[in-house]
């Protein structure tokens, strides 16, 4: 996982602690590969368990935290990764059905794994499709005789696309045809469709930025925004209210998301029903702007 996981990550209230070394099912001095298979297959088993649906992330790590000697606040600071936790998101969101473990090396203290995932699902909904396998590293270290997983990497992630040229604004645009357009634009590159969290929220982004006011407030609340809506991956929206004055407007709009971590973002419906968003919108010399994204 890359650098825009953990900014997600952090934004749904991860907290990072002091390394732990939780009781597991593993007879004393497991070897590497047994200890990887045994996370894997428990963390699967974790996952695909109906009564751990709304386990948040930090709820269903704990159920394998054993495994791993946790990801410190120092650590983060240094890779921008944050291991552990990034573990259980990639298997929430690719369900694996089965794994190889390709490559085994070790020296000392130190071992390194290479894994070949055959992923069930594309952005935590499983598909009858055939999907790529997908190659990633475990990183593990001996300490009081037993191996414990300290990192994990998932796919490299490609070049970034060229972002695209801001859509222009004009005096004929109003509070309602600008979280119309600025709505279409996420659902087109922040839905389902979209992959990984996080993987168009800079396109969106970019996009959109002469849609709102150029204040570093409402930067702010863009940027929030759009990371709340690229972990809900909305399916739809709807217009629910609409109050214009002369020179401010707030717009209430609800969205319906199938996304499987959606319970996890701060202000999401926790019972899988809409989700109630609110804008606020100002003019600014004469042109209707979109000012704030309320949860």
């Amino acid at each position: 996982m890359d650098r825009r996981i953990f900014f997600l990550a952090c934004l749904i209230g991860l907290s990072l602690v002091s390394p732990v070394q939780a009781k597991r099912e593993l007879a004393a001095g497991a070897l590497p590969q047994t200890v990887l298979e045994a996370f894997f297959s428990d963390l699967s088993t974790a996952v695909e368990n109906p009564a751990n649906a709304e386990l948040g992330l930090n709820a269903t790590y704990n159920l394998v935290d054993g495994y791993w000697i946790r990801t410190t606040r120092e650590q983060v600071q240094q890779t921008g990764q944050v291991a552990d936790l990034n573990s259980v998101i990639f298997f929430k969101f690719n369900r694996p059905s089965s794994w190889v473990i390709t490559s085994l090396r070790s020296a000392g203290e130190f071992a390194r794994a290479e894994v070949r995932f055959q992923p069930s699902a594309s952005a935590g909904v499983v598909r009858n499709k055939e999907h790529d396998t997908i190659d990633t590293t475990f990183n593990l270290v001996l300490k009081n005789d037993d191996w414990f997983i300290v990192d994990f990497k998932g796919p490299e992630v490609k070049p970034s696309e060229a972002l695209p040229d801001a859509l222009t604004v004009d005096p004929s645009d109003t509070p309602a045809t600008l979280v119309s357009r600025f709505m279409d634009i996420v659902l087109q590159e922040l839905g389902p469709a979209s992959g990984s969290p996080g993987s168009n929220v800079n396109k969106v982004a970019a996009a959109t930025k002469n849609m709102w006011v150029d204040e570093r407030d409402s930067r702010r609340s863009l940027g929030q925004g759009l990371t709340m809506m690229s972990m809900l991956q909305p399916t739809s929206w709807h217009l629910v209210e609409l109050d214009q004055q002369r020179s401010t407007a707030e717009l209430t709009i609800t969205i319906e998301s199938g996304s499987p971590v959606a319970a996890l973002v701060p202000g999401a419906n926790k019972d899988g029903g809409p989700t109630t968003i609110r804008f606020l919108a100002k003019t600014t010399n004469g042109q209707w702007l979109l000012q704030a994204f309320i949860r």
